[in-house]
């Protein structure tokens, strides 16, 4: 809450004073955009202007961390949220998506999306609303192994999802599980003799898949449809995959003595 309301401060700066007080340094062009490098009451600021739709993009820098804030042709706030990237960062050296981040219906001014980013994924609950303000959809996104803890890395749909009509009514509900799946693929030659073969191979992959009962209900609030959703190719579940790789490396530290 505390970047938003940062957020909203130099927003209210941007209108005030983009015309007043506003230093174009640099400035490039192309088919497609225009983009100023300029200071705005001292603050470094790069502002991109889309050409085909006219929205205009803020991207400033304050106390170490990016803000970003998207506006309309008719000065409608589209979205803002933090970006985070330099040399050196764990998410990259380009400035990208990475905590809160909310969008908006430029007509209405409605939060249309609300959640947060961790370099570019989206992580932990996502809400998204339908125009006339009510929930249209409950999501979350977890990382697959604790382990993961830093880093530019994948979440994936896991745990209760659900979707909502414009009236509020649930529409559907069901979960999601992340497990470990068998995907087969066609080998086109040796990776280590670079010789010419074609088999069919496999390999262990992270995916999120729906699991359990889903259920299907009418705009009224009346159940229509209940499936009972099953994987369509072999799975393991992570803990079985954690349990397994560490008993493959406890014995490879007893058999070469690996220092830990």
């Amino acid at each position: 809450m505390k970047h938003f309301l940062l957020l909203s401060f130099f927003y209210l700066i941007f209108l005030s004073h983009l015309n007043a007080q506003e230093e174009k340094k640099h400035h490039t062009e192309n088919r497609w955009e225009e983009r100023w490098w300029t200071k705005i009451n001292a603050i470094p600021v790069i502002i991109t202007v889309n050409k085909n739709q006219g929205d205009s993009t803020f991207l400033f820098k304050h106390q170490g961390h990016f803000y970003h804030k998207k506006v309309s042709k008719s000065g409608s706030l589209i979205e803002e949220g933090r970006k985070e990237g330099h040399h050196g960062h764990v998410c990259g050296n380009d400035p990208i998506k990475n905590g809160n981040w909310i969008t908006y219906y430029p007509t209405t001014g409605i939060i249309k999306s609300i959640g947060n980013y961790r370099c570019g994924k989206k992580i932990n609950q996502w809400l998204y609303f339908h125009e006339n303000g009510n929930l249209k959809k409950s999501e979350t996104y977890t990382l697959p192994y604790p382990i993961w803890t830093k880093g530019n890395t994948n979440y994936y749909l896991n745990g209760s999802y659900k979707e909502y009509y414009k009236n509020g009514q649930l529409k559907t509900s069901g979960n999601y599980k992340i497990v470990e799946a068998s995907v087969k693929y066609d080998v086109e030659f040796d990776s280590i003799t670079f010789e010419g073969i074609k088999k069919q191979c496999c390999q262990w992959e992270i995916r999120s898949i729906k699991t359990g009962e889903w259920k299907s209900f009418d705009k009224s609030g009346q159940l229509v449809h209940t499936k009972k959703e099953s994987p369509k190719f072999e799975i393991r579940d992570l803990e079985t995959s954690l349990k397994t790789s560490q008993q493959v490396l406890q014995q490879l530290n007893k058999k070469h003595k690996f220092r830990q």
